[in-house]
């Protein structure tokens, strides 16, 4: 079992994992309303390397939460300047370029598991928050072209 979650740690495909920033305490509430303990949390939002199953999944799914705000908030944003710039039609299409992408990451995501022998849990939330940051990223550069304008 150890060899297996040394092996996790190193595979999970977290390039880039920095030391995590202090504590959100928005994302905190938000998590104990899906059944976290503030106890846990706090323990484990920065142990994504850990090794630890348990806390790994806190720690992503904490990462995943934030990126998970952050991209609704320029989704919002996006929902006031399209049709600003460009009318209702054009949002229409912001809508079905979301909906795809939540398909595509889900898949994806699903995909990458599948093909792993490690814990559901660590390496689907690892997948996930990684590309909501990648599509949150992509929406603010998309964004910003609008309000240059």
């Amino acid at each position: 079992m150890r060899r297996l979650l040394s092996a996790l740690v190193v595979t999970l495909p977290v390039a880039g994992v920095a030391a995590a920033p202090p504590i959100d305490e928005a994302i905190v509430a938000k998590l104990q309303k899906q059944g976290m303990s503030a106890e846990q949390i706090r323990g484990s939002y920065d142990a994504c390397d850990s090794g630890g199953p348990q806390s790994m999944k806190i720690c992503f799914r904490y990462r995943l939460e934030g990126e998970e705000m952050r991209l609704d908030r320029i989704f919002n944003r996006l929902k006031i300047q399209i049709p600003a710039k460009f009318g209702d039609d054009a949002l229409k299409w912001l809508g079905k370029s979301e909906a795809a992408w939540q398909l595509l990451r889900d898949a994806h995501c699903n995909l990458e598991t599948a093909t792993t022998n490690f814990d559901y849990g660590p390496v689907v939330l690892a997948c996930e928050w990684q590309m909501t940051k990648q599509r949150a990223d992509e929406l603010q550069k998309f964004s910003e072209r609008f309000s240059d304008e």
